[in-house]
């Protein structure tokens, strides 16, 4: 499995610039981790179509490729509801 990492000037609505790009090409984002820092953004996401995913973004972001270990868990995660305190139950954790 490969990681991409795009490291950028830190801005308002640039990991929905990529999320977009991707989901327009209906490529899934499979682990994403994201960070900002000292004005930068560093986002590492590993994809269902890397080398599709690389032709997109690499053309509009700074972008590096590793590759990485895939580990498949038994372990199933859903969705549960949260109650907000002065709003209603939502989605989420």
């Amino acid at each position: 499995m490969e990681q991409l990492t795009i490291v950028e000037n830190d801005r308002l609505g640039l990991l929905a610039d990529i999320a977009g790009i991707l989901g327009q090409s209906r490529i899934n984002i499979d682990m994403l981790h994201a960070e900002a820092a000292d004005g930068k953004a560093i986002i590492m996401l590993a994809v269902s179509d890397g080398r599709k995913a690389r032709e997109l973004l690499a053309s509009q972001f700074a972008l590096s490729v590793e590759q990485v270990a895939e580990v498949k868990s038994p372990i199933r995660f859903h969705p549960v509801a949260v109650q907000a305190r002065d709003g209603p139950a939502r989605l989420g954790a």
